[in-house]
């Protein structure tokens, strides 16, 4: 999700008996291929692996990726001021997400098989996208495009 605006960029499904760590790398590069270069890319503690910072390293994107504590190695309290700031920025990814489960039943999947699923995703995306452009044209914070007639 785009955090300036909040609209979906990409939907990606995997299945559930597959760890998430694994696939930043491949979430990016889908995202490279159409043309949006991330700037930063926030992300919740799953993701916290010393490949995936390398990655984004090497890339030249920024790393809001939460710190992750281990067995015996707590997070310093310096580390979860920098886990407080990264999860006030990434409110905008969470509203969405909180909008497909409420708004488009998005609590379970409906179907069995990633295709499925997949597909169910991609068009609560779609749903939540454009509500919020709705919203956006009824506030005056976004303008029609000016080649349009109202039908």
């Amino acid at each position: 999700m785009d955090t300036e605006d909040g609209y979906v960029e990409h939907v990606e499904v995997h299945p559930a008996n597959q760890s998430e760590v694994n696939k930043l790398p491949g979430i990016v590069d889908a995202l490279i291929e159409q043309g949006i270069q991330p700037e930063d890319v926030l992300a919740d503690k799953r993701y916290a692996s010393a490949a995936n910072r390398e990655y984004l390293q090497a890339k030249g994107i920024g790393d809001l990726i939460q710190l992750k504590g281990s067995r015996g190695h707590p997070v310093h309290p310096l580390q979860t001021q920098i886990n407080r700031a990264i999860a006030k920025l990434r409110y905008k990814v969470e509203q969405g997400f909180g909008t497909m489960k409420r708004r488009f039943h998005l609590s379970r999947a409906r179907y069995f098989g990633v295709a499925k699923t997949q597909a169910q995703m991609a068009w609560a995306a779609l749903g939540v996208n454009l509500l919020k452009a709705m919203r956006k044209l009824q506030s005056g914070r976004l303008q029609p495009y000016a080649g349009s007639s109202p039908s």
